[in-house]
Order: C-alpha cells, then sequence, then structure tokens
C-alpha cells in the first residue's frame, strides 16, 4: 500500500509542471455558474414563485435578464 501510495504521489508530483503551464496559457478569466432563478424563488415584487422561463437569458457581464411565467400562468 505504500508504495502504492508513493507512486500516485510522484505521478502528481511530476504532472504538476504541466498542469501549472495549462494554466498559465490559459490564464484568462474563469466562469462561475451561479443559480439565478429555480421553482423554489419568488417572484420580486409579485406573489408566488417562477414555474418556467425561456432558454434564452439576456446576459451582460454580471447582469442576467429574463421573463419569468408564474404557476398562474400555465
Amino acid at each position: 500500500m505504500r508504495r502504492l501510495w508513493s507512486a500516485w504521489l510522484a505521478l502528481f508530483l511530476a504532472a504538476l509542471p504541466l498542469v501549472s503551464h495549462a494554466v498559465a496559457v490559459n490564464g484568462g478569466p474563469t466562469a462561475v455558474l451561479v443559480t439565478v432563478v429555480d421553482t423554489t424563488t419568488a417572484i420580486p415584487g409579485g406573489s408566488g414563485t417562477f414555474f418556467s422561463w425561456p432558454p434564452d437569458p439576456c446576459i451582460s457581464g454580471a447582469n442576467v435578464a429574463f421573463r419569468g411565467i408564474n404557476d398562474l400562468l400555465r
């Protein structure tokens, strides 16, 4: 077991420069996905929760706009 652990550690350390080089080459901004709305989100200034929304929101930087539908309009 100890030999196997040593082998994995050696492989990891040997591959580390490759990973850090890839990060340096592709060092652009990274995307972080967050949930903006789901079916449990309360409708701001309205009543109920969102039921559905079109698949094409408008995204500009950190701003997201979409048209949501509540469950009363099904």
